[in-house]
């Protein structure tokens, strides 16, 4: 109960009490409506010190007044550092494709299978026609092959249409073919593998070659001296077509060494 409630009930009581004063009046006699209004009085007191009391009362339970908490104003923390892990770097990842089986055929072996011999030979400077000593002049002649294959090199005399010295050149060797007679010859040669001496030729990888300028070995007379000078060359086995006056010819245009 709040005090205007009080008041208004204080009020109420009063009022109460005032109009059974005055129907006393008119109803008693002077000496009980004195007594009334003792009693009366009595219990105003009454009621105005438990009104009081009462409010008294009321005014210490009501809650004190509670002031309002400060809100802490928002303060900008700085960002707390995340730690950072550093992880070492993932190695490559190679993408190996699985295995498969593979059926291996099983070669079947005939019996009529023939293995290849082991390629025939001669030694290096092996004369295959012509006189071993020469034709009897100061001349000579020195062939190179740097090849990977045998050779052999042929002097066909231009005026004799025939050949005059042969020999058998092995891969990277050189011959010195001396006393070669004075003439004018065509310089040949043949590059192989597996000589067959019967049928005087290679029989695997042959290829054919021809010097296109004619080799020309001479005797040159000093007047002075009354001392000739000779003549010397030096010839390069040379596979292909690098060199444009060593062209490669067919075999029924290189000389017979039968």
């Amino acid at each position: 109960m709040n005090r205007n409630s009080v008041r208004a009930s204080f009020l109420f009581l009063m009022l109460a009490l005032f109009i059974g004063a005055c129907d006393l009046g008119f109803l008693d006699s002077q000496g009980d409506v004195d007594k009334r209004v003792q009693q009366t009085v009595a219990a105003k007191a009454t009621l105005e010190a438990a009104v009081k009391a009462t409010v008294e009362a009321q005014a210490k339970l009501a809650p004190s007044p509670v002031p309002p908490l400060p809100v802490p104003s928002p303060t900008s923390l700085p960002p707390s550092p995340i730690p950072s892990s550093t992880l070492p770097p993932l190695p490559a990842v190679t993408n190996t494709p699985a295995r498969t089986s593979t059926p291996t055929a099983t070669p079947t072996i005939s019996s009529t299978a023939t293995l290849s011999a082991p390629a025939r030979r001669l030694a290096n400077g092996t004369r295959i026609k012509g006189d071993p000593r020469g034709g009897g002049g100061e001349n000579y002649i020195t062939v190179n092959n740097n090849q990977a294959l045998d050779a052999v090199f042929v002097l066909v005399d231009n005026g004799l249409k025939a050949v005059v010295q042969a020999a058998y050149v092995r891969s990277k060797e050189s011959f010195k073919l001396e006393n070669v007679q004075i003439g004018e010859c065509t310089f040949y040669y043949v590059l192989g593998e597996d000589w067959d001496s019967t049928a005087a030729q290679f029989t695997r990888r042959a290829e054919y070659h021809k010097f296109t300028d004619v080799m020309k070995f001479e005797r040159i007379l000093n007047p002075t001296t009354s001392t000739g000078t000779y003549t010397y060359w030096t010839m390069p086995i040379i596979a292909g077509t690098a060199e444009p006056r060593l062209p490669i010819i067919s075999a029924n245009d290189f000389p017979s060494l039968k």
